[in-house]
This record gives structure tokens, C-alpha cells and sequence, in this order.
């Protein structure tokens, strides 16, 4: 191999050998540039399906329900020289649709005592006895006619072993409006017939 020959080679394998870094720091630059590029618009589209993710999800605020309603439950207990029991309930419910409102309304209560009774001869011994026994059952409607306005119908039956009417029974209608509306004072008027029957322990009838 001639001298001129092998300075060509060299030149020329010099030459190749400072071009390929040259040409591979450029080809990195390039992906440094492509890759960033393609996060952001990868993370773009994580971002977007996330938010419609979130749309799509939400739930639809609920329709308040035309029920309502509560109830109470009471018990109360003392020993000593007697002992009493008294238990006592109440429940209520009501339903509103459009211009309609309805109403149950339930209320018992039941007490009993035991106490010692002394006989002729000295001995003791307890007695059981009932003392209240009361329980009551009504139902009403009303029909809105206005802002402050309506008509209204109710049914009542109430029991109480203890009191001078054995059974009572009411029906009533009405109609009712506000003829004062003030700004501390308010004023409800409400005028209708109604039919009561009774039962008197007295008399018996």
C-alpha cells in the first residue's frame, strides 16, 4: 500500500468516524424534542378522558320524596313501695303530590301500676292494675286552592277506658285561609260543619 493510499484511508476513516457522533447527538436532540412533544399530548388526552370521565359520572340530583313523616316512642318505669309502667306511642305520616296533601296520625298510650294491699286477716299481698288505656287514630285531606288557601276534610276516632266517653268518632269539613299576614303576626281562620258521636260510660249510651 502506497503512502498517499493510506492517508486517504485514514483521512477518510477520520473523517466517518467524527461524522457519526455528529450524526447521532443530532438524531438524540431530535427524539429530546419528539419525546416532550408526545408526553404533552399524551398527558392532553389522560386530562381529557379523566374530565369526561367525571362528566359522564355525575349523578342527577334525586327528586324529593312526597313522603314524610316520624314517630315517638316512650317508656317509663318506677319501683319502690308500687311499681308503675307507663308506655306511650305516637307515629305520623304525610304525602304531598301537586296540590293534594294527606295525613295519618296514630297515638297510644297504655300506664299500669302494682301496689300492696293489706286483707282483713294482715296479710299481704300485690295488686295488678291498668290505669291509662287511651289510643287515637286520624286521617285528614287538603286540597290547596291558593297561596293561603284551602279545603279540608277529617276523620278522628279516639278510646279511652278512663274517661267519660268511652269512644268518640268526629268527621269535619272546611275551609280555611290567612286573613292576617303581618310581619311578626299572623292570623288563620278556618270555618266548617262537623258530626261527633260518642259513648258514655255514665249513661250508657
Amino acid at each position: 500500500m502506497s503512502p498517499t493510499r493510506l492517508c486517504l484511508t485514514l483521512l477518510a476513516f477520520s473523517c466517518a468516524s467524527h461524522a457519526l457522533p455528529a450524526s447521532a447527538e443530532q438524531t438524540g436532540r431530535n427524539r429530546m424534542k419528539v419525546e416532550p412533544n408526545q408526553q404533552v399530548e399524551k398527558a392532553a388526552k389522560t386530562t381529557k378522558v379523566l374530565k369526561t370521565a367525571t362528566v359522564d359520572g355525575a349523578e342527577a340530583p334525586a327528586e324529593p320524596s312526597p313522603w314524610s313523616g316520624g314517630g315517638e316512642l316512650g317508656y317509663a318505669s318506677t319501683r319502690g313501695n308500687s311499681i308503675s309502667e307507663s308506655l306511650n306511642t305516637r307515629f305520623h305520616l304525610h304525602y304531598a303530590e301537586g296540590d293534594w296533601i294527606h295525613g295519618l296520625e296514630v297515638f297510644g298510650l297504655r300506664s299500669s301500676a302494682e301496689y300492696r294491699v293489706e286483707d282483713e286477716d294482715g296479710a299481704i299481698h300485690r295488686e295488678h292494675k291498668d290505669t291509662a288505656n287511651r289510643y287515637t287514630v286520624g286521617a285528614s285531606s287538603a286540597l290547596k286552592l291558593g297561596e293561603h288557601r284551602q279545603f279540608t276534610t277529617a276523620l278522628r276516632y279516639e278510646h279511652d277506658d278512663f274517661a267519660t266517653y268511652r269512644w268518640q268518632q268526629t268527621a269535619s269539613v272546611g275551609y280555611g285561609a290567612r286573613i292576617m299576614d303581618g310581619g311578626r303576626t299572623q292570623l288563620d281562620l278556618q270555618v266548617g260543619p262537623g258530626l261527633r258521636r260518642a259513648q258514655n260510660v255514665e249513661e250508657g249510651r
